[in-house]
């Protein structure tokens, strides 16, 4: 898979070999790059270090035969650069896998960049949106959701907790003791499923790591009365 790489820039670039946009680059291979930097007003949208490091960038992937271009983002409009870039990603074809690199740049450019991709994952539920953050202490990349893909409920933290203890369990005797029909709790895994929460094989069902994380959120949450649904 090849990804249009949206990626905030900002300071001195280290090499290719340890700056972060091309240690992920590396992992996610990229058909564009797409460099967004800030600018503090109507003047140069770039710092002299910033435009530096933007050239030094280009140019390796120059070589590499890998385009790339510049999105300069105001900083004090910050939900205009939210919008601008959510409508920016749902502009590309829906075939176009997205890849979101906070690693370097300003933080309110990688808050504007997780923003966008939420709203354009809210209006375009379809898109392939992977969101990856590293850094040169830590060089492996971290894979993130911008959104959940489900946001879960009482009956999830039930479905979850009943796989958990039992995972050959049916989806009737999950039903029954919720009051509801067994086509709901079937349509709910199903969802599950897509979220990265629980596997299924077969007659067999099993809370995946992403699952076991949740259902301890979701336990806590009842426990204190804040889990509603």
């Amino acid at each position: 898979m090849s990804y249009i790489q949206f990626a905030s820039i900002g300071g001195k670039i280290l090499g290719q070999e340890v700056h972060p946009i091309f240690r992920v680059e590396n992992e996610f291979p990229c058909s564009e790059i797409i460099l967004v930097v800030s600018k503090e007003d109507n003047s140069d949208p770039m710092t002299l270090e910033t435009q530096q490091n933007v050239k030094e960038i280009r140019s390796i992937y120059q070589k590499r035969g890998i385009p790339t271009r510049i999105m300069p983002l105001t900083i004090e409009d910050f939900w205009h650069n939210v919008a601008t870039l959510a409508v920016e990603i749902l502009k590309l074809p829906p075939s176009k896998a997205v890849l979101l690199n906070f690693s370097t740049g300003r933080r309110v450019l990688v808050s504007t960049m997780l923003l966008a991709g939420s709203f354009a994952l809210s209006w375009d539920p379809d898109r392939n949106i992977t969101c990856v953050q590293t850094s040169r202490n830590y060089p492996t990349a971290v894979v993130f959701e911008p959104i959940p893909p489900v946001i879960p409920d009482m009956t999830d933290k039930t479905i979850l907790s009943s796989i958990n203890d039992n995972n050959r369990i049916t989806t009737t005797e999950i039903a029954e003791p919720l009051g509801k029909g067994q086509s709901t709790i079937s349509v709910r895994i199903k969802k599950l499923v897509q979220a990265g929460f629980i596997e299924t094989s077969g007659h067999s069902k099993n809370v995946l790591p992403k699952g076991q994380a949740i259902l301890g959120a979701l336990t806590t949450l009842a426990d204190l009365n804040l889990l509603k649904g």
